[in-house]
């Protein structure tokens, strides 16, 4: 397709999706919220954390309280999408807090060795149950944690992610941190637990 490169003067909308990945060359960043640049900004300011954004794929048995297992102890924390069929479903605390039959929500427990997390589902009593060959995909970020920290601006310089305009042509946009990325952290060890 054609390529556009943004300006003030650009006629068209540039959405932003959820996990739109940016780089410092060696560590990958990414959004957790859709956003659009509009035809009448210059720049936009975006919500970015460290990490590579996952996807993996299921085909449902139709089971009650259906579960999905991904394997990965670096996820990060609370940044994860599941689709049925395509159709983005809610995250809520305890299948039990379904507040109908039909509700289109899921669970995610970490793994008791933190070595990953189970995606699970309704009994079509406490929400929707998953039927036979539903496909259930998993969009998650695999962070580095403490080591994927950024202590300065101008670092992040790479969009990863191919953007299209609102008239579905690709687009060239350029980004840049003004601020420093921290917050990130490893799983606490047992000791440091125990002595906690």
């Amino acid at each position: 397709s054609s390529s556009k490169t943004f300006d003030q003067s650009y006629g068209y909308n540039i959405p932003i999706p959820s996990f739109t990945t940016f780089s410092s060359g060696n560590i990958d960043f990414c959004t957790i919220d859709t956003t659009t640049l509009l035809n009448s900004e210059n720049y936009k300011d975006i919500t970015i954390i460290q990490g590579t954004p996952k996807s993996e794929t299921f085909i449902a048995s139709g089971d009650l309280y259906e579960s999905f297992t991904i394997l990965n102890d670096s996820i990060a924390e609370n940044i994860i999408e599941v689709y049925v069929n395509g159709e983005l479903w809610e995250k809520i605390d305890s299948i039990r807090e379904a507040e109908e039959v039909t509700s289109k929500v899921y669970v995610v427990d970490n793994l008791n060795d933190f070595s990953g997390i189970d995606i699970s589902f309704g009994n079509d009593y406490f929400g929707k149950k998953l039927s036979l060959g539903d496909t259930v995909q998993i969009k998650y970020v695999e962070t580095l944690g403490l080591d994927g920290n950024i202590g300065s601006s101008n670092i992040i310089t790479t969009v990863k992610s191919t953007l299209y305009d609102t008239e579905g042509d690709e687009v060239d946009v350029y980004c840049n941190n003004l601020d420093s990325i921290i917050g990130g952290d490893d799983i606490e060890d047992i000791e440091s637990i125990r002595a906690n």
